[in-house]
């Protein structure tokens, strides 16, 4: 029962780190991720949370600025019907502007990426799709490059499939049909307002020039917004908010582990789940202890007879570690296993409603590293006490004490 409970505690602890590393600290399957930075706006006075929202204008416009960026990735989550009427599925998506797959340093698994003669007024509607998706609805045949798809009723040729394990920038959702956004228009128009200025539905993920610090480019940035914001604010707005865009200025946070809402909406639920997990796995750990403990003094003889005979208190010391050591890899052993059972209820309970959380889950290096250190901190750290505790009263008086009493 006691080595259960410790598979339950490590099991329950593993369960909601994967999640967390997941959701939180995974990075992007891309060219050197940690390059990324993610774009945010703050208003002057600091009265409003940092918006992580802009404009297709503005994505383009800070596309142009070469002496900043080395690249600009706009994208935002889409929503598709995709086949011939009456065999209509739904597929999961993203738009993105040219600039996205050429930012994100991706190489394509078959055919081209998306680029920038993709994402301009007029061009025919192209698709890129997920490696996933390539496999499971064209079993992975070379010859879907080319091929027109119905999507929203309207036709759009796949030119490449991404790589594998690429599911676009947007963690929690997979794209698996990614389209430029000028092509919006056409297959969604009663959306098409979004490419006017005033539609702030875009999520930024850039690439600083090399060599150039976080510091430097908050900094050529705010010498470049006044003018940039003179072309790309809504014409439409009042002075005080046209005034109020022009004086905002931009956060650069890490970017890396891509975007995700789901970090600000579960984010510290998670750790409040992770520390009650832990508050469990130390009862269990104490559970474990006091067993290590009983089973050391019913050893006091075997113990004081090694003594007696000359083995060196280190050594017996470091075989009852191993002992409590082994005791809880067991433990991690089985709490990987119900771990993945785990981990799987909360992504369901995540996609609890209308959306649908769609993460990676597999226990990786992470979770077992993560798993393996908790195991080997429970067997030295609560295996210390019984191993001192018994060697300490493990001496030959004791050994004489029991041959008195039966004699």
């Amino acid at each position: 029962s006691d080595l259960l409970s410790l598979a339950l505690g490590i099991g329950a602890d593993a369960a909601i780190f994967s999640l967390i590393d997941a959701l939180m600290l995974r990075q992007l399957p891309v060219r050197n991720p940690q390059e990324l930075v993610q774009l945010k706006f703050r208003d002057p006075r600091g009265a409003r949370p940092a918006e992580d929202s802009f404009s297709y204008d503005i994505a383009k416009a800070l596309a142009d600025q070469h002496g900043i960026f080395s690249g600009v990735c706009g994208f935002s989550g889409a929503g598709f019907d995709v086949g011939p009427r009456g065999s209509v599925s739904h597929v999961e998506g993203a738009w993105v502007t040219g600039d996205c797959y050429q930012t994100l340093g991706l190489s394509p698994a078959l055919g081209r990426l998306l680029d920038r003669t993709d994402d301009r007024p007029g061009a025919p509607p192209v698709a890129v799709i997920s490696y996933r998706y390539w496999q499971s609805q064209f079993a992975a045949n070379p010859a879907a490059i080319g091929q027109s798809i119905a999507v929203n009723s309207f036709p759009v040729t796949i030119v490449g499939v991404s790589p594998r394990g690429f599911g676009g920038a947007s963690v929690g959702s997979v794209a698996d049909i990614t389209v430029a956004v000028a092509a919006l228009p056409p297959l969604v128009p009663a959306f098409a307002a979004f490419l006017t200025p005033g539609n702030f539905w875009l999520r930024i993920l850039a690439r600083p020039r090399e060599g150039v610090s976080i510091s430097q480019t908050k900094a050529h940035l705010a010498a470049v917004w006044p003018q940039i914001s003179e072309r790309v604010v809504s014409p439409e707005w009042p002075a005080d908010r046209r005034k109020e865009m022009a004086d905002s200025t931009f956060d650069l946070t890490p970017g890396g582990t891509g975007y995700s809402y789901l970090r600000e909406q579960f984010g510290r639920p998670l750790l409040v789940l992770m520390a009650v997990a832990g508050l469990v796995l130390l009862i269990a750990c104490a559970n474990v202890a006091s067993l290590l403990l009983a089973r050391a003094t019913a050893r006091q003889r075997e113990i004081s007879v090694r003594l007696a005979i000359g083995a060196g208190r280190g050594r017996i010391v470091r075989q009852l570690l191993t002992e409590s050591t082994l005791l809880s890899a067991i433990g991690a052993a089985l709490g990987i296993g119900l771990s993945w059972f785990c981990s799987r209820f909360l992504v369901d309970t995540l996609s609890g409603g209308q959306s649908t959380v769609t993460v990676d889950i597999t226990p990786n290096w992470h979770v077992l590293a993560f798993a393996c250190a908790v195991a080997l901190a429970n067997g030295v750290v609560f295996g210390l006490a019984p191993a001192f505790q018994t060697t300490a009263i493990g001496r030959p008086e004791t050994l004489k004490q029991d041959t008195d009493r039966k004699s």
